[in-house]
């Protein structure tokens, strides 16, 4: 077995309650990626997983989501509605990088288009292997994070984010 390089990313969940008018609480993630820190919207919810970072006009630099799993499984994701490019890493229970991707994003769906024919042109990002998370960040970040499969990440989670 492979050992994981030296490259620890730190997670740490820190639950941040802003209550919108009607909405549920936000959660949000601290993360430091090497020497950066990004602040994380985490989905906990399938309806979460589902809306994902659609129909963003931006990420800020150092924005993105968590995306925190109840199993392990192999996951696919795709940029439905999605108006910016993202980066993704899968990680594993473990917190070791299975799989990462620079996802860019797709040609709005024409007025034309059937939503089914819109999702069906739309690629799929796998993690390949099991995963239990996904982090998403803004395009271009996986370059200058220089993470890379095999890399283990410690998520520190509290139960909210579970």
């Amino acid at each position: 077995m492979q050992r994981a390089s030296p490259m620890m990313l730190v997670v740490v969940l820190t639950a941040t309650w802003a209550v919108a008018a009607g909405s549920s609480p936000a959660r949000r993630a601290m993360v430091k990626i090497g020497d950066e820190v990004f602040q994380l919207e985490v989905a906990t919810t399938s309806e979460e997983h589902s809306r994902g970072l659609m129909n963003r006009p931006e990420i800020p630099v150092d924005g993105g989501m968590l995306f925190v799993f109840a199993e392990e499984q192999v996951r696919q994701f795709w940029m439905a509605y999605t108006l910016v490019d993202l980066d993704i890493l899968f990680l594993d229970s473990r917190g070791r990088i299975v799989a990462m991707h620079e996802m860019r994003a797709e040609r709005a769906q024409s007025p034309a288009e059937r939503e089914v024919d819109y999702f069906d042109r739309l690629p799929r990002y796998s993690s390949s292997k099991p995963a239990m998370y996904a982090i998403e960040l803004r395009g271009g970040t996986l370059g200058a994070l220089r993470a890379k499969v095999g890399d283990t990440v410690e998520l520190q989670l509290d139960d909210r984010a579970r």
